[in-house]
């Protein structure tokens, strides 16, 4: 909200005021980064300072974001100024960060642009690069990939998906030691971010032509609930409803159990934000939201698909943010 990309700082918001306070470590860092936002620079705790800013401008209440806060930090600030005077303010933060500025719409786009740049790039080394290659070393090689086209790093806390085979089948899967082989599925969940905002892509390549009919189907059941749900996407439509077009339809296709998540999620600063497309939130969706949309199916043992794209939420529909294709021949490599 402020610019800065560390951690080991506090953000005071009255109005349209951002004050960012920090120690001296940051001294010199802070201003540079965040151009117009008052910065306080203290030998002090964090709470401490905040405690001693709050007294300085008249603040009896301050609102604190649980997610972003952990239990060590709010009890030193409760210790400063009591747990009277501190309210949680997830809820208000959280639907303000739900509708994207110009500025955010432009870095989302540019993580986008710059993940699937370096996907493509992966994917052009064809099936022999990716052959023998473990499933950890393929999840660095795209990560390297990213920051060297201009990310700041790959968007997720846990790094980025990479599943082979059967391990295609595990929905955030870690990655492992397991080497690809040929004529299998490689799933790819993977993002960048790019001045504090994220994207969060998926699909899945194939390392030669021989893949098996049932996933073959598979593949196109759910490309079709993907680009059903999109079609779907709209102001004043509920985020439940769209979860519902995508799971009727891959139930329709055999599948219910195996399509084991909801269909998306909020994006931004975060990889996962508070709207979500499922089946119990009911959040009606507004202009300049930036949802994903991934849904998948899954088969133990076997092998997975899923196909994520981030969309952008426009006045009388949607656009994805993605030029990569979902078109299943466009990811056999040879």
């Amino acid at each position: 909200m402020t610019g800065f990309s560390d951690s080991g700082v506090a953000v005071l918001f009255d109005g349209a005021k951002a004050s960012l306070i920090t120690t001296l470590m940051f001294k010199d860092r802070a201003p540079a980064e965040c151009p117009g936002t008052d910065i306080f620079i203290t030998d002090k705790s964090l709470p401490s300072a905040v405690s001693q800013l709050m007294k300085a401008n008249g603040h009896k209440k301050i609102g604190l974001q649980k997610e972003l806060t952990n239990l060590k930090a709010y009890e030193a600030l409760a210790s400063s100024i009591s747990k009277k005077r501190i309210a949680l303010s997830s809820a208000v933060v959280m639907a303000c960060r739900a509708v994207k500025d110009e500025e955010e719409i432009r870095l989302v786009q540019k993580a986008v642009t710059i993940a699937e740049k370096a996907f493509r790039s992966l994917m052009n080394e064809g099936a022999r690069f990716f052959i023998g290659k473990t499933e950890k070393q393929l999840s660095a090689e795209l990560s390297y990939r990213m920051q060297y086209l201009g990310a700041d790093r790959q968007s997720f806390p846990n790094g980025i998906i990479v599943g082979s085979g059967p391990n295609s089948a595990g929905a955030h899967h870690v990655p492992t030691d397991r080497k690809v082989r040929k004529n299998e599925p490689v799933l790819f969940d993977f993002g960048a971010l790019v001045g504090g905002y994220c994207s969060d892509i998926t699909r899945v390549v194939f390392t030669g032509k021989k893949i098996d009919p049932q996933l073959r189907d598979i593949y196109h059941l759910v490309k079709e609930a993907h680009s059903l749900a999109i079609k779907a996407i709209k102001p004043r439509r509920k985020a439940s409803a769209i979860d519902k077009i995508a799971r009727d339809h891959i139930m329709q296709g055999g599948y219910k159990e195996e399509f084991r998540h909801g269909l998306g999620h909020a994006i931004g600063m975060e990889v996962h934000e508070a709207v979500r497309f499922n089946q119990t939130d009911h959040t009606v969706l507004r202009k300049h939201m930036i949802m994903t949309v991934e849904p998948g199916v899954y088969i133990k043992g076997f092998a997975g698909v899923r196909l994520e794209d981030d969309v952008l939420v426009t006045a009388d529909g949607c656009r994805s943010l993605n030029k990569l294709s979902c078109h299943l021949e466009k990811f056999i490599l040879t």
